[in-house]
């Protein structure tokens, strides 16, 4: 499926189609709306992007090359952005270098073995990305304003020296010799290192270790077969001597653990023409190697970006800048967002200034009221700082701010999900068996739900967009596409491997997230009424191997949202002592407000649900349906 449509509309699926690795830069940049993070990345310093599954970093590598920059003066989104001092140059992580390695030694070959063959493929690889960003450069006619480094071109005779030089020290079989000729003949090694690995599994073991010795593909060592070509480079470009040139690896949590040790020992590399910029998950045992290795470098600094947003204010800018740039392809006016999807019950923190109207202010007056009436641990709580529901919805200032806007969300959830105090039968459910309520639409709860996530605002957006033409998107029909978003990436959740936790029958990762709902919802919507209550959680030490393993793949897979300490680091190579909440999109499903609440321990969780046998009860999504 294409990115645009002939009307140049965002099109892609929210949790399937849509992947930047298989979209061309060119056509990303011409979507493409930067992100706050994006200034960091352009840099001239090592950096590493952090953020699960579809938040964007994939896309952000891809937007440092020259491909991508060759028609940004023409972008309105890119005005105004810092320029890209360096070449950037892609590397997309080949998940067949697991399963090649893994194939490798099932057919006999030792580790050594198998882990030279694949190195040999990364390495080729890297290589014929070097070549391919070279061509970018030469094939930019008029030279962008964003990229800033010199113009290069060349003679077809100076072309033809460099393809040699480079084939010589690459050891390549040179056809044409022009840099598609290299790359042409790079990708003949990619083939060959692969026939050369079945023709192996034909001849004797005993010869075997002195013919993986004398083949010139393997082994090579990567960052000397760059700074050669790079010397070669500047021996027919000397206006290129100085540049700098980054290494943008993607998903280097799915390279094997061979080609992450080899791109550790890359960057401890003393060539200080090239930088990394590397993309990986938030969670990895083996990660801490990697800042280790960037910040011991010296005379170079080590960037963190996260993607992720433990506090809603912080992404809610990007979703809202993303979400009306969706619309201006459909046509409207950026500014008629807040008309297409109306205003949001829950009150925005944050500094973006969002239209409101009186009619926002009287829809949460009567589920307070509302609230009063049927909850009387909720007109308890009203009654210790006024008389009445209209005397505490008429107080100002410092108190209306403590007392009344502070529990407004977790009023609204109250309201919308409890069953009435006289109607609450002894044993039964607190919670309302019925289809959600309206109360995540609107523009900014949209936006927050959304969680700056790419992947999840053009999914939602587009598929919002195609029914609604030019009008306005009803509240019923904004809560059926968050909650088929929420089913589709459950589903996602299901592929994903996971261990046998004690005490929790069902097996798998939607288990884990249907325990941690239960319990918020229980503490949130069924308790007494506190305007504190439990909504996130703490990894303490005595939680088991099996959940902390779950957790690190939840939190991979952006199910789950880290909330860093003010200055606290994106990466986590441990999992105790950190705080996580549910992404935005599930908790939704569990009735949860849309702002960060008190956490517990979840060893504590853990043990409580197991006595009380809800981490088998049925999901949100099983008591009220889809």
């Amino acid at each position: 499926m294409s990115m645009t449509n002939s009307e140049g509309v965002l099109t892609q699926d929210a949790f399937s189609s849509f992947n930047a690795r298989a979209v061309p830069a060119r056509v990303l940049a011409k979507d493409f709306i930067p992100p706050f993070q994006f200034a960091t990345l352009t840099r001239r310093a090592h950096t590493v992007i952090v953020g699960p599954r579809g938040s964007g970093k994939t896309t952000l590598l891809k937007m440092l090359t020259p491909e991508a920059l060759r028609d940004s003066d023409e972008s309105e989104s890119l005005q105004g952005q810092p320029g890209v001092g360096f070449t950037g140059i892609f590397v997309p992580t080949d998940i067949s270098w697991s399963a090649q390695l893994d194939a490798y030694r099932e057919l006999g070959f030792s580790d050594s073995q198998a882990s030279s063959l694949v190195y040999a493929s990364f390495t080729t690889a890297v290589l014929r990305a070097f070549v391919s960003a070279v061509h970018q450069r030469v094939t930019i006619q008029t030279q962008p304003r964003l990229l800033l480094v010199p113009k290069l071109a060349f003679e077809p005779s100076t072309e033809a020296s460099l393809a040699r030089s480079w084939a010589d020290s690459w050891g390549l079989t040179l056809r044409i010799p022009s840099l598609l000729g290299v790359r042409a003949a790079l990708s003949q090694q990619l083939v060959e290192i692969g026939q050369f690995a079945t023709k192996e599994r034909h001849l004797s073991v005993e010869d075997r270790g002195k013919r993986f010795a004398d083949h010139p593909a393997l082994d090579r060592p990567l960052m000397a077969e760059l700074s050669a070509g790079l010397d070669s480079l500047e021996s027919v470009s000397p206006e290129s001597i100085g540049e700098r040139w980054a290494l943008l690896f993607d998903e280097l949590e799915l390279a094997p653990a061979e080609i992450r040790a080899e791109l550790l020992r890359s960057l401890r590399s003393v060539d200080e023409r090239f930088l990394f910029k590397l993309s990986i998950s938030p969670f990895g045992a083996d990660l801490d190697q990697f800042t280790s290795a960037l910040s011991a470098m010296p005379g170079h600094d080590h960037d963190e970006v996260s993607l992720s947003y433990g506090r809603k204010e912080e992404g809610i800018g990007f979703s809202l800048e993303l979400m009306a740039a969706i619309l201006a392809r459909r046509r409207h006016k950026p500014d008629d967002l807040a008309f297409v999807l109306g205003p949001s019950d829950f009150p925005v923190e944050s500094t973006v200034a969002v239209p409101t109207n009186g009619s926002t202010e009287a829809r949460r007056n009567r589920y307070f009221r509302a609230l009063y009436r049927d909850d009387q641990t909720f007109k308890r709580y009203v009654h210790r700082h006024s008389q009445s529901i209209e005397e505490f919805l008429a107080l100002e200032g410092d108190s209306r701010a403590q007392f009344v806007r502070k529990v407004t969300p977790i009023v609204i959830v109250r309201s919308a999900f409890r069953i009435p105090d006289d109607s609450f039968a002894a044993g039964s459910r607190r919670y309302k068996t019925r289809k959600n309520p309206d109360i995540y639409r609107g523009l900014t709860s949209l936006a927050t739900v959304l969680e700056g996530n790419p992947r999840y605002i053009i999914g939602v957006m587009n598929e919002l967009l195609d029914e609604a033409g030019q009008g306005k998107i009803g509240g019923p029909r904004q809560t059926a596409e968050i909650t088929r978003a929420a089913n589709r990436f459950r589903a996602l959740l299901t592929t994903i491997p996971a261990p046998v936790v004690p005490g929790i029958r069902r097996r798998g990762l939607l288990p884990i997230i249907d325990m941690l709902g239960t319990f918020f919802r229980e503490r949130i919507v069924a308790d007494d009424f506190t305007p504190d209550p439990i909504g996130s959680f703490i990894v303490d030490s005595h939680v088991s191997d099996e959940i902390l393993a779950a957790i690190g793949s939840l939190l991979n897979a952006g199910a789950l949202v880290y909330v860093p300490e003010p200055g606290g680091v994106a990466i986590l190579t441990s999992l105790r002592g950190k705080r996580f909440r549910l992404n935005y999109l599930l908790a939704s499903q569990y009735g949860m407000p849309l702002r960060l609440e008190r956490e517990q321990s979840i060893s504590a969780i853990v043990e409580r649900q197991r006595i009380k046998g809800d981490s088998n009860q049925p999901s949100i999504f099983e008591i009220l349906g889809d």
